[in-house]
């Protein structure tokens, strides 16, 4: 009798372990060496930018390695394959007076508590992150930031409006679109973004549009423009 409850405790926590402390996000199970070529349009500027994903173990973990590289900025991204939880950024941005270059390391992070709760620690890397959306078992999940308080900070909701096929650069995708919005008195102050993913695994960004920066900024669309994986 009493193996019998070790036992039983023992499946319970493994079932706590896999339901309640799993993340939010799954693998979107993108091939290693995925290349995308995109086109961002916002106001009377556009400029293409070059993507490549690759599969690295890094610190004894499975890691996607984003590479990104265009004419206004470079990023070097890296997400935790499994659960698409950032590990590191590297951004470099290019202006007309200058380069700058910043970064962010992950040195720990609580586990997700709440079902359907995602816990960011970087907005720069949203677009990457939203490919493991639970599109299956999910409409919607919150977004919190990181806080000090725990009465400050805000919370934004990514959520699936609806299926459908979508026409960029002469072809056609069947797409999942994603509306994300702050929350609160914010929601009516801030523009809401919207993200076509394709469908099916690997989810990869189709389409974009959002502001390109404060109320009142250019609308910034991104659409693909080629896909090749090995």
């Amino acid at each position: 009798m009493k193996i019998l409850k070790t036992a039983m405790i023992f499946v319970f926590l493994v079932f706590l372990q896999n339901n309640i402390f799993a993340g939010v996000l799954v693998d979107p199970i993108i091939p290693d060496g995925e290349k995308i070529t995109y086109i961002t349009r916002a106001g009377s500027t556009s400029f293409f930018v070059d993507e490549t994903i690759s599969i690295e173990q890094y610190h004894g973990q499975q890691t996607y390695k984003i590479i990104t590289n265009s004419n206004i900025e470079n990023k070097v991204i890296r997400l935790e394959k499994e659960t698409m939880d950032v590990i590191s950024t590297d951004i470099i941005n290019k202006f007309l007076e200058g380069t700058t270059e910043s970064g962010l390391i992950v040195i720990s992070k609580k586990p997700e508590m709440k079902k359907n709760e995602l816990l960011l620690a970087d907005f720069t890397v949203l677009q990457y992150v939203l490919r493991g959306f639970p599109f299956e078992k999910a409409k919607s999940i919150k977004i919190r930031t990181f806080r000090r308080h725990k009465d400050k900070g805000y919370t934004m909701t990514a959520r699936v409006v609806k299926k459908e096929k979508l026409k960029v650069n002469k072809k056609l995708y069947e797409c999942f679109k994603i509306e994300f919005a702050l929350n609160g008195f914010w929601s009516n102050v801030i523009p809401k973004t919207y993200f076509w993913y394709y469908a099916q695994p690997p989810h990869y960004l189709v389409k974009y549009e959002g502001s390109d920066g404060l109320p009142g900024s250019p609308m910034r669309v991104v659409e693909m423009q080629e896909y090749s994986a090995q």
